[in-house]
């Protein structure tokens, strides 16, 4: 994927889902708090993120570890199927953690050896990502805390909604300059 898609992905992407946010902030804020337990959504984002995993691995070339192939995903399919059983418990916030970190490796590698200030917009994006992946995969509860912070008033939901459309417009002006 170049950077010009995968920049304009997400400037899409933003601005969708701010504006969404914007003028549904009830229905988002229930969605989103009931999507935390959900065993339904837990299943199909982890189950979504134990696939591109298992795909991810079954591509490693041979600088990594790729003579190990079959190991390794037996292992992580191990690890994916343990996951399932024992970490119900906001295993969707995991998935979520999971997906983050994927989503963000393949914006990464879109802004790999581009000019520096080209891709400066959205590798910070990313790195916000992987920061926030690692955070809540290290304390799911935190993300159900923040959820409910941020959905108790509607002010806190607009301006989450403009912060959004805001970076996303910004991304999208970036493009320009590609």
């Amino acid at each position: 994927m170049s950077l010009f898609t995968a920049t304009l992905i997400i400037a899409i992407a933003l601005i969708a889902k701010g504006l969404i946010w914007f003028s549904l902030p009830e229905q988002v804020g229930r969605t989103y708090t009931s999507m935390l337990r959900s065993p339904l959504a837990s299943y199909l984002l982890f189950g979504l993120a134990s696939i591109w995993v298992l795909w991810n691995v079954a591509h490693l070339g041979e600088a990594d570890f790729g003579e190990y192939r079959i190991w390794l995903l037996l292992l992580f399919g191990a690890v994916a199927i343990v996951a399932f059983i024992s970490l119900k418990d906001f295993l969707v916030v995991r998935a979520w953690a999971i997906l983050a970190l994927l989503i963000a490796k393949v914006l990464l590698d879109a802004a790999y050896m581009e000019p520096a200030l080209g891709r400066l917009f959205l590798v910070v994006f990313s790195y916000i990502i992987i920061i926030l992946a690692l955070y809540f995969a290290a304390v799911p509860y935190k993300m159900r805390d923040f959820t409910n912070w941020i959905f108790a008033k509607k002010s806190r939901v607009k301006q989450f909604a403009s912060g959004f459309i805001i970076y996303g417009l910004f991304l999208f002006a970036a493009l320009f300059t590609y």
